[in-house]
């Protein structure tokens, strides 16, 4: 089972990949399995790499922005 640590990093990677570095958080609970308190636990566990903007989008921040 991977950690919440482990999981940011792979999500982060994948909205890097992506045009609008962002996706919605339905899609992301979807996609990644996230339920309940999932996507906030690993959104936390992602030391700032990942945020959730309004109105539900979960966004890879980039690098220059989390300095």
């Amino acid at each position: 089972m991977s950690t919440p640590s482990d999981l940011a990093r792979r999500i982060y990677a994948n909205l890097c990949q992506s045009p609008t570095r962002s996706l919605t958080t339905e899609a992301a609970m979807e996609r990644y399995d996230l339920w309940g308190d999932g996507l906030a636990a690993v959104v936390a566990a992602s030391n700032g790499y990942l945020r959730i903007r309004s109105p539900g989008l979960l966004e890879a921040v980039p690098q220059e922005s989390r300095r």
